[in-house]
């Protein structure tokens, strides 16, 4: 197979939107498509039986015999059928293909719909049409198509699922959890050890430099817990019924907390001034709401 990289990059996103354009617009950047090799190596077959016969002795009869052929023949199919199939079927094959780059290059990958330029309606874009119906001043019948619709729902099923008991999402354990563990080694943490921030004031004033040299500020050791906290109720790209043009997100955590090292130095061991102080500040947060 080999696609033209010209015609990839000039398919507009709006021939796509509909997932019943997708397999031939891509078929239509294809330069070329072809089936070089196709042998199917079969392990086993199992027994066929013919039934229906009235007569239990008639069906014996026969499935004696289809018992006798299969036996005789079962080792001369399997040791043929990786030849047929490389000989008569890849031919086949190879052709539907053909056709099917063909059909794609002439006119079967949609231009997109000249009468959607403008604003996107985001309630036609993230809704199914059912949905959108209910909205007032929504189209309804789908004109983005139904390929983001169809995205959002098995996105919503996969991440945003709920336990009934708890109710957190399912994106906790699905990505954070994980995420979590291998990069930071803790679950539903973010631990960033050493300084983050390390700032430093050299006084360029005689009467300061009598007292203290310089002034240094530093933050350090971030840590972060309950981020795999997320909960009900929630929206994730959510159309707003205050607006085509508006969506909502809201995002439920708790309990958290966070926490990190605060430092300040003035001067050194030669100032009057000179002082090294660390402080420990940590915030718990029983509920945590992001807009």
């Amino acid at each position: 197979m080999a696609m033209d990289r010209d015609l990839l990059g000039s398919m507009k996103l709006g021939s796509i939107l509909n997932t019943d354009n997708i397999f031939y617009c891509l078929l239509s950047t294809m330069h070329d498509v072809g089936l070089s090799e196709f042998i199917m190596d079969v392990g086993d077959i199992q027994e066929f039986a013919i039934e229906g016969f009235v007569s239990n002795a008639t069906e014996a009869s026969i499935r004696g015999m289809t018992n006798s052929i299969f036996d005789e023949y079962k080792s001369m199919v399997l040791d043929a059928l990786p030849a047929f199939t490389a000989v008569t079927v890849r031919p086949i094959l190879h052709d539907i293909l053909g056709t099917l780059v063909e059909f794609g290059r002439t006119g079967a990958c949609p231009d997109p719909d000249p009468a959607l330029d403008g604003l996107v309606d985001f309630r036609d874009l993230f809704l199914p049409a059912e949905t959108a119906r209910m909205m007032v001043g929504a189209d309804g019948n789908s004109p983005y198509g139904d390929l983001v619709p169809t995205v959002m729902d098995v996105v919503d099923d996969w991440l945003f699922g709920w336990d009934e008991d708890t109710g957190l999402l399912v994106i906790n354990e699905a990505v954070i959890v994980p995420l979590t563990e291998s990069r930071f080694g803790q679950r539903g943490a973010v631990v960033l050890e050493g300084d983050l921030v390390d700032l430093e004031h050299v006084s360029r004033y005689d009467l300061w430099k009598s007292f203290a040299t310089d002034l240094r500020l530093t933050l350090s050791n971030l840590r972060v817990n309950g981020l795999d906290t997320l909960r009900t109720p929630y929206k994730v790209l959510e159309p707003s019924a205050s607006g085509p043009h508006v969506v909502e997100n809201q995002l439920n955590l708790g309990p958290m907390s966070a926490g990190f090292e605060f430092g300040i130095g003035i001067g050194d061991e030669t100032s009057p001034l000179a002082m090294a102080n660390v402080v420990d500040i940590m915030f718990i947060m029983p509920e945590v709401e992001l807009f």
